[in-house]
């Protein structure tokens, strides 16, 4: 760049920001020398709005075009059945081909399975290309149509004008009758909805789609019982999650919600975030997570908030405002918080009080951001209360103590609520499991297959459950090993198939 502008046939126009400049031009005097600078200041209100309305119309056409070309490709891709039929018929394949030599009594059965397949998944694309057809003769009609009505028929003669008048009332006549016997597959349609610009708009600005149109408020008062529905035992929590949630969503409030999560390993606090994440932004993608732990020494402070400024790397910024800049509306769950260094529970004070944190890209906004720290600081006051037949309430005061006593009296003020997770027992045990037997007969239900599960076989898991470890994850990973495993092999060997009914009991020995 230096020998061009050094030989004066070439005219160089920048743009760059006022710090930039100074970092990148001003620094090097060989390159200052060649640039004479002006100086840009900001636009007034009046000014900005101005600019905005010359723009905004070719931002909305942008926008749409990017939705049509979202339709369109839908359109003309498979349909999710298709693509389902399609992965499934591959992986029996795959089985088919590796089946060795002991196995090959399989064989047949597989190969009935794969034919069943694959004359289901010749039906459903003939179906398909069907729908895709009329959704596409639907589409032509209504473009004609809407030329026609706006045609001048002033000076179009008697004839013209019937021909006109019969051509739009046989279009209102097919139209309906057709659009009727769309089988209605999804991703198949022609129509940009809402629903298509608001995924082209959470594409652009970060925000999740299941936000737009819809009212916050409304969101908060069905979390309660989302959160129930999703996370057992836990009744002091959730109405502590709500009640942070509603405040984060008032309109004077200019601090993210944060709450501190403490209570024994895996009893739900990192489910509750979770489930909270699904509920508000559509989309449990939208939880951004770190593992504190990993940030426990004083030299990983610049990996997560970046260097500072003059140190190697502070041009690549922090892992944290990078996350956060990518989704601003998320939870923010910085597990085992305990566990980072006191330079890292210092740095955090300001996104707590103000919402917001500067690196070298600039400010980063956090207040559409819930903060969720996970601990486990006190949770021996909760294991021993189980076993001395303490209450929940007086241990949850010692081990509120104990957080206040490790944590800075900075820090506990701006957190906005410190909550204690009741500690796993073989009542809560047995619930979560209830919980997921209700769930996987929900799911053979579907499938058209009776599940019932003895009350010898629920104690059964309960126990077992139980004596493997005191989490939920470790109850959950224990049904799917011993149970669901055994009922997917047995559909897959069609053992079992639709029209069965299952029972689940315990086998004496």
């Amino acid at each position: 760049m230096l020998h061009f502008l050094s030989s004066g046939k070439v005219t160089f126009i920048g743009a760059t920001t006022e710090k930039d400049y100074h970092m990148i031009v001003q620094d090097d005097s060989e390159l200052n020398g060649y640039f004479t600078r002006i100086y840009v200041p900001e636009t007034s209100q009046k000014d900005s709005i101005d600019i905005l309305k010359g723009q905004l119309p070719l931002k909305a056409i942008n926008l749409l075009d990017r939705a049509c070309a979202m339709v369109r490709q839908e359109f003309s891709g498979e349909v999710d059945d298709v693509a389902r039929l399609q992965f499934d018929i591959i992986v029996l394949q795959s089985e088919l081909d590796s089946l060795e030599d002991l196995e090959e009594t399989r064989r047949p059965e597989l190969m009935e399975v794969i034919n069943m397949k694959k004359t289901k998944l010749d039906l459903l694309q003939k179906n398909c290309k069907k729908e895709k057809q009329k959704i596409s003769d639907i589409h032509a009609m209504k473009h004609l149509k809407r030329i026609s009505h706006q045609l001048d028929t002033h000076d179009m003669d008697p004839t013209h004008k019937a021909k006109r008048a019969k051509l739009l009332e046989g279009y209102a006549a097919i139209i309906p009758k057709v659009e009727s016997e769309l089988c209605g597959f999804a991703k198949m349609t022609l129509t940009v909805g809402e629903e298509y610009v608001a995924r082209v708009l959470s594409e652009l600005t970060g925000i999740p789609s299941s936000t737009f149109g819809k009212n916050a408020m409304e969101k908060v008062k069905s979390l309660k019982d989302w959160l129930h529905s999703q996370v057992i035992g836990q009744e002091e929590a959730v109405t502590a999650v709500c009640e942070i949630v509603k405040r984060t969503l008032d309109e004077d409030n200019m601090k993210p919600g944060s709450l501190l999560f403490t209570g024994t390993t895996v009893v739900g606090k990192t489910e509750m975030a979770k489930a909270l994440t699904e509920h508000l932004f559509g989309d449990q993608s939208c939880m951004i997570r770190f593992d504190m732990n990993e940030l426990s020494q004083s030299n990983t402070v610049t990996r997560f908030f970046g260097p500072r400024p003059g140190y190697k790397g502070h041009n690549e910024g922090g892992q944290l405002l990078q996350a956060v800049r990518k989704k601003p509306f998320c939870v923010l769950l910085l597990d085992e918080f305990d566990k980072a260094c006191t330079e890292i529970h210092q740095s955090l004070l300001r996104v707590l009080d103000v919402g917001h944190m500067t690196d070298c890209h600039g400010s980063a906004d956090l207040k559409n951001a819930v903060i969720i720290m996970t601990s486990n600081v006190g949770a021996t006051h909760l294991m021993n209360s189980i076993s001395e037949k303490d209450s929940f309430a007086s241990a949850s005061k010692r081990v509120i103590a104990e957080v206040k006593h490790r944590f800075s009296n900075e820090l506990i003020a701006r957190v906005g609520e410190i909550v204690v997770f009741n500690p796993m027992s073989n009542e809560l045990v047995e619930k979560i499991i209830v919980k997921e037997i209700k769930k996987r007969k929900a799911e053979f239900a579907t499938r058209g297959v009776l599940l019932k599960v003895t009350l010898e076989a629920k104690d059964y898991i309960v126990n077992q459950g139980f004596k493997v470890g005191s989490g939920v994850q470790v109850v959950k990973a224990w049904i799917e090993k011993h149970v669901d495993r055994v009922l997917k092999d047995y559909f897959l060997e069609e053992v079992i198939d639709k029209s069965s009914s299952v029972e689940v009991s315990v086998k004496e020995t």
